[in-house]
């Protein structure tokens, strides 16, 4: 009882430092004239239909799927103050997601923020078929210089250079298998960067509720012409890590490259290119190692947790096709594959753009794999989502 006392207090304890050196801004931004002040918000409506044979028995001869309509909801105002080398920023959110069937806790998930050590986000509601929460996505001071920049509070926090696979950027990047439309939250964090020239120099410090969820990084990058180097170590959810990234301009083609090892669970490597192939055509690929993923589909079940492997294979790769007509409309077709099984998940997109402040999408994503694989529907849903963002 004494220690989770203890654990408590230090949570509120953190909490309240972040709070006050925030909050301690806004009397100084307001005391003259050289405010400068700025408002966005942004709202986000997908409906969808979801088929998912996941709920059903794995072990029926024929899996009766669960049809449903969903709505999920994003409903966010960012406010911005600025005062000369100051500035700080919240972002009060509402996530609403509604259901035509009982909701399962993989989607109930969609509109749920991951755990962050300040207690910012409640449940506004909750039943079979609704899920809806409100909080602050972002309550940020920062300092900025010609060539420093140090931030205290909540905002997006990311990592690496690839496009898909986040073999770095484990916090902010989702991931197609998802559920829902896929959603970057923030970070509770503390971080400094200062840039030289060519060189640059970053310590982040990301925070959880429990003392394990704690990652303590410092990254070193330097900048060429057509290639940059960046290096990785630190102390990142109990395991020391280090890191590798490179991206490098080969006749037009970018080639992109991650590489992680991380104490008690190996190395994971990303390998990436990305061309434009013409005026609207373009093309992506990436492929993705994992030293602890299963080297066959019998130890998917038995495959110990890690939070370091959001996917559970040892091989994967994304390829993906863009046509882009003109500067309104947007066309993508591509396809994770799971090289172990040989299951994939497809992935069509349709964005049509109605003014610089409104968007339409149409996202398909259709999981192909015999049953025990995973992508296969036994695991994933299909999910046919269409959006319309807001901005304003």
């Amino acid at each position: 009882m004494g220690s989770q006392r203890d654990a408590l207090f230090h949570f509120n304890k953190k909490t309240a430092v972040i709070l006050l050196m925030n909050v301690a801004f806004l009397p100084l931004a307001y005391s003259d004239s050289q405010l400068v002040t700025d408002r966005v918000t942004e709202f986000s409506f997908y409906p969808s239909y979801v088929n998912d044979q996941t709920l059903s028995n794995p072990f029926a001869k024929q899996l009766p799927a669960v049809n449903s309509g969903d709505e999920t909801v994003f409903a966010n105002t960012r406010f911005r103050v600025t005062k000369e080398k100051f500035s700080f920023e919240v972002e009060p959110e509402l996530r609403v997601l509604h259901s035509s069937h009982s909701l399962s806790v993989s989607s109930r998930s969609s509109v749920h923020a991951p755990s962050r050590i300040m207690g910012l986000d409640w449940k506004a509601g909750s039943d079979l078929r609704t899920e809806s929460t409100y909080g602050f996505e972002r309550l940020n001071l920062d300092y900025h210089s010609e060539v420093a920049e140090l931030s205290v509070g909540r905002k997006p926090v990311s990592l690496g250079v690839l496009s898909v696979f986040p073999v770095w950027n484990k916090f902010t990047r989702p991931l197609m298998t998802d559920f829902g439309p896929l959603r970057v939250f923030s970070q509770d964090q503390a971080s400094f960067r200062i840039q030289q020239g060519s060189f640059a120099f970053q310590a982040t410090d990301i925070e959880e509720k429990q003392s394990s969820g704690a990652a303590r990084l410092a990254e070193v990058a330097a900048y060429g012409e057509s290639q940059e180097l960046h290096l990785l170590g630190g102390q990142w959810w109990q395991h020391a890590v280090g890191g590798l990234a490179a991206v490098k301009d080969l006749a037009g083609t970018s080639v992109r490259t991650e590489g992680l090892w991380v104490s008690q669970e190996g190395v994971q490597a990303g390998l990436g290119a990305e061309r434009a192939l013409s005026e609207t055509w373009s093309v992506l690929t990436e492929f993705l190692y994992v030293g602890n993923g299963a080297p066959d589909k019998k130890f998917y079940l038995t495959l110990p947790y890690s939070r370091f492997r959001p996917l559970t294979a040892q091989g994967y790769g994304y390829a993906r096709l863009e046509y882009k007509p003109s500067a309104l409309w947007t066309f993508q077709l591509g396809s994770l594959l799971n090289f172990i099984d040989s299951s994939q998940l497809v992935n069509g997109k349709i964005i049509y753009s109605l003014s610089n402040d409104a968007e339409l999408t149409l996202e398909l994503r259709d999981p192909i794999g015999e049953n025990g694989s995973e992508l296969s529907k036994q695991v994933l849903p299909v999910q046919l989502i269409a959006g319309l963002k807001w901005t304003f």
